[in-house]
């Protein structure tokens, strides 16, 4: 596998070579060019079309415009579709999100806004593409690692365009939107992809990401779970919420979250 290093992330790889675990400080205002540029690329979102889409259950090939399934049945396509949908909105509401630096939203997930900190976050977020452009396999990964439960999903990036996202066995065994959700684990793909070798899927929880965020801003910022978490707290808690809320009663699921805090448990009814 080779990581392909996309042309918006260089001024992270300099960034990267310059910085030290410390961190500058707060930023006092918001940079109005990522504003303008979180806008621009939140109307382009929603202006796009969802491309072409097929359910049929055969490998198709890889490339090009549209939704593509690999070794996956009709009820598996089905849901795809369903959870694409919600992470692109996951998505435009992250990017909505973004337009403060130094608000709580952004300083929880990824730390203290040091500028060029934030443009990274932003041109990640920029740069994640929509869900319903990838190719999605629903076989390989129970092949190639069958003994192995604890996957849920993981992204190839390779110098073809094909981008893939394999869902593993445990993906199926979570839930379709919320915390920890399905919808959630594309956004943490997408990101990755939109990172290229840059992010990496750091295994840690919400507590142990905020206190990565806390301690090392710089780590936060390459960490793909930092900004699934920034992602779907904000599409439950922020604007996004309606849309969330209408998600889970469309796919019956019933949501409780406890006082003091964002985490919720899920289970079916009906």
């Amino acid at each position: 596998m080779y990581a392909v290093i996309p042309a918006v992330l260089l001024s992270f790889l300099i960034l990267i070579s310059q910085v030290t675990a410390g961190c500058c400080g707060n930023i006092k205002q918001v940079d109005t060019d990522a504003v303008k540029r979180i806008n621009s690329a939140h109307q382009a979102s929603s202006s796009d079309s969802s491309g072409d889409s097929s359910d049929d259950s055969s490998s198709i090939p890889a490339g090009g415009p549209g939704l593509r399934f690999v070794g996956c049945i009709p009820e598996q396509s089905k849901r795809i579709k369903k959870i694409t949908s919600i992470a692109n909105k996951m998505l435009d509401h992250a990017r909505l999100t973004l337009v403060d630096s130094k608000s709580e939203a952004y300083t929880t997930w990824f730390g203290a806004a040091e500028q060029s900190y934030y443009d990274t976050v932003v041109e990640v977020f920029q740069g994640t593409g929509k869900a319903d452009r990838f190719t999605y396999d629903c076989a390989t990964c129970a092949l190639q690692y069958p003994e192995d439960d604890s996957m849920d999903t993981y992204a190839q990036m390779t110098k073809d365009p094909s981008r893939h996202i394999y869902l593993c066995e445990k993906f199926w065994e979570t839930e379709p939107v919320g915390f920890g959700s399905q919808a959630s684990l594309v956004v943490r793909s997408l990101v990755q992809f939109a990172g290229g070798g840059e992010i990496t899927n750091n295994p840690v929880n919400r507590k142990e990401a905020k206190d990565l965020a806390n301690s090392k801003p710089i780590e936060a910022i390459k960490n793909a779970n930092n900004y699934k978490y920034f992602a779907e707290t904000y599409f439950a808690t922020g604007p996004g919420s309606k849309d969330f809320f209408d998600h889970l009663k469309e796919l019956k699921i019933h949501k409780e979250m406890p006082a003091g805090g964002f985490e919720h448990t899920v289970h079916r009814v009906g």
